[in-house]
């Protein structure tokens, strides 16, 4: 049952408007420490609708939190969520010709961040993906990057992170991380052997099939790869026989998980 009222001003440290079950209400508390105003139901099938005309509504604060047990809906042809300076906004517009939904930061020294958790992923599925950093640098960091397309194109491919063996010995029964402590990371390995030359017997164990390794001989003497050689305690090198390079030299390798081999590839 409804009844008319005439306007009327109720002015109180506090004020509340509850339903007969006590299960829904409404509360002003000026000497509440966090919420001065309470809108709020306690039960299990019933909720609360704040609704406005055609026209907007408006919610100003410091700070809004949404919490809900199961999920947060909001429906709407455009709904954007922006940062009081303008620099920085979600927006979401069924109508964008192109993008409807864009996470934008137009402030020069702002980013955007995207994180998971420790053992989370981040997943993009479908369509194109495209990545245009024109004006910076693209970096990625991981213990392993895996591109899976069935062509993969690089316009520029640098290989920056080398190691370098002077001194090398005369015979290496294997090259691991004990003589080179970053070979398992590096895609380059400048190596000097001395006027008797260097025999490398095999290569470390554990590589991913398909890892290349550059290698450049910078000394004076003949760097050998040995071919299959009885003395290897690593992972052995194959070849067409001993494979020979002379000063200023260099050669590729690459290991092959099927076959078990490090494969000398030339250069």
């Amino acid at each position: 049952m409804s009844k008319a009222l005439a306007v009327k001003d109720v002015v109180s440290a506090r004020v509340s408007i509850a339903t007969l079950d006590g299960l829904s209400s409404v509360v002003l508390d000026q000497a509440a420490v966090a919420d001065t105003l309470a809108l709020t139901t306690s039960a299990a099938t019933r909720g609360i609708l704040v609704q406005s005309g055609p026209d907007s509504m408006h919610v100003r604060s410091g700070e809004i939190a949404l919490v809900a047990a199961t999920e947060v809906s909001s429906q709407a042809p455009l709904t954007t969520i922006g940062s009081t300076d303008g620099a920085s906004s979600l927006v979401i517009d069924q109508a964008a010709v192109t993008d409807t939904v864009v996470l934008g930061s137009n402030a020069a020294t702002k980013g955007i961040l995207v994180q998971a958790g420790a053992t989370g992923s981040v997943h993009v599925f479908n369509g194109d993906i495209l990545s245009s950093a024109s004006a910076g640098n693209f970096t990625v960091t991981a213990s392993q990057v895996a591109l899976l397309g069935t062509n993969v194109l690089q316009t520029v491919l640098t290989l920056d992170n080398a190691a370098t063996l002077l001194g090398a010995a005369l015979s290496y029964a294997v090259l691991d991380s004990a003589v080179i402590p970053a070979i398992t990371v590096c895609s380059r390995i400048n190596i000097a052997p001395g006027a008797g030359g260097t025999l490398l017997q095999s290569i470390y164990a554990g590589a991913p099939s398909g890892r290349e390794i550059q290698f450049q001989n910078i000394g004076t003497g003949i760097l050998t790869f040995v071919d299959q050689s009885g003395l290897g305690t690593g992972v052995l090198i194959r070849g067409p026989g001993d494979y020979l390079v002379p000063p200023g030299g260099g050669a590729v390798v690459m290991f092959d998980g099927g076959q078990n081999f490090w494969f000398v590839r030339g250069i």
